[in-house]
């Protein structure tokens, strides 16, 4: 039998419970290929620094030590905590024992919060999304009452609640 006769009668062979097995073992194998890969990117553009920062535009450099992944041009995250951070641009990386990141806030809109901190965590970032429309004003009354005939209305992802 040539191979390729060979390789069809043992497919031909095998029962679904086989190929499900091997596809699963096979599908499991990649999943954790892929998220071993990814640890491995993330750790390179996740950091944490000591370095004393201040909410704000402008240029600023923390020390994040060797090995990290950071790129001219990448958008970073700078977070002392969820409301008090900073979406900057990487402007240099020095892969040394300090490892010195500078980088650019370049918008007041990209600055939460106010203050001095010396504890941050750096990740990579995505750039902000374009803004939204703005939704018409609801109908208004005299002294802020619901107009008459309108109707107050909730909505959300789930669907809408009439009042």
């Amino acid at each position: 039998m040539s191979d390729i006769a060979t390789l069809t009668a043992n497919l031909l062979a095998k029962s679904k419970q086989d190929y499900l097995a091997e596809f699963t073992a096979w599908a499991n194998k990649v999943k954790d290929d892929l998220s071993a890969a990814s640890a491995l990117l993330l750790t390179a553009v996740t950091a944490t620094s000591a370095s004393s920062l201040t909410l704000g535009t402008g240029q600023q450099t923390a020390n994040v030590g060797p090995g990290k992944g950071f790129k001219l041009g990448m958008l970073i995250s700078v977070a002392n905590a969820s409301d008090k951070k900073m979406t900057a641009t990487v402007d240099g990386y020095t892969d040394n024992a300090t490892g010195p990141l500078t980088f650019t806030v370049a918008a007041s809109g990209d600055v939460t919060g106010t203050g001095t901190y010396n504890a941050w965590t750096i990740s990579l970032s995505g750039p902000r999304g374009t803004a939204g429309a703005g939704g018409a004003a609801g109908p208004a009354g005299a002294d802020g009452e619901i107009a008459a005939g309108a109707s107050l209305a909730m909505y959300s992802n789930f669907g809408v609640w009439g009042y």
